[in-house]
């Protein structure tokens, strides 16, 4: 099985309106009759995981472990709507820790119990935007962690829910607010543009993506300058540089980057690269 899936393709949302909207939280195996329903998660069960001390809300704490939890795309002609519940980042670390075998038994029983095969998983979603500077490059950087150490990997963060329902303005401002936290106070050219949701397909992780074009070239990240105005310390500084459709199939095809091979590519950061055509790489200067 692939380790990655495509929730939304570009094509399935090209030229549609695209809505987030109120969805359902994971079944919990131990307790199937726990809250589910978007409001009882938000007002009944969340707090007595805080209580309990299995999870922060902001509040007292400099830590926000409410996230957003991705349900099953409604795909029409004309619409896409995208069901958003809640879940915590213990629920999505529960997933992430569990062997992969465990997993492609959790879904068999989802598919089987619930008819759902993600039913009984957090589905945490976060958000990714894949920046092209104006001489057409794309910067990436290098995961320097436990989990996929090593792989190619782009701008992304978990989201956060902070009391307001889910929608595609809000998803696109938290990508925004982790765009200037890891490149700096980029200067974007035109809108950002959705084009779908990337996911682990063991784990059920995933990501809203967006890609959008900055009016910086590549020499402002090359220099250095980038980092005078970067407040996110925990990405590595060392960047790569994806520079026209040729190196950009070489990635996504052989994982080699300028003679460099990785051992993988991040889902969404790879969603966000296929989408781009010749036109969003050349040099605008």
């Amino acid at each position: 099985m692939p380790e990655y899936q495509y929730d939304l393709t570009p094509a399935s949302v090209a030229g549609k309106k695209v809505t987030f909207v109120k969805g359902p939280g994971q079944v919990q195996l131990q307790n199937p009759k726990l809250p589910t329903e978007f409001n009882e998660v938000a007002m009944k069960l969340f707090p007595v995981l805080k209580l309990l001390g299995l999870m922060n809300d902001g509040r007292g704490s400099q830590y926000n472990d409410q996230e957003f939890r991705l349900g099953t795309p409604q795909v029409s002609e004309n619409e896409v709507v995208v069901p958003m519940g809640l879940t915590y980042r213990g629920a999505r670390a529960a997933d992430i820790n569990r062997s992969e075998a465990a997993n492609m038994e959790l879904q068999h029983l989802g598919v089987s119990e619930l008819h759902d095969r993600w039913g009984y998983f957090s589905r945490a979603i976060g958000v990714a935007i894949t920046p092209i500077t104006a001489d057409g490059v794309v910067p990436l950087n290098v995961r320097n962690a436990k989990l996929y150490n090593g792989w190619v990997n782009g701008v992304a963060k978990a989201t956060e829910y902070t009391g307001e329902e889910p929608s595609v303005k809000l998803f696109e401002s938290q990508a925004l607010a982790e765009l200037y936290r890891e490149n700096g106070k980029v200067t974007l050219e035109g809108t950002p543009r959705f084009v779908g949701i990337a996911s682990s397909a063991v784990r059920g992780d995933a990501d809203a993506v967006w890609v959008v074009h900055i009016k910086e070239d590549s020499s402002f990240f090359k220099s250095g300058e980038y980092l005078k105005t970067r407040t996110d310390p925990d990405v590595p500084p060392e960047l790569l540089y994806v520079k026209g459709v040729g190196e950009r199939d070489e990635l996504l095809l052989e994982q080699k980057l300028q003679g460099r091979e990785f051992p993988g590519i991040m889902y969404s950061t790879r969603l966000g690269l296929e989408f781009l055509t010749e036109t969003d790489l050349q040099n605008r200067r």
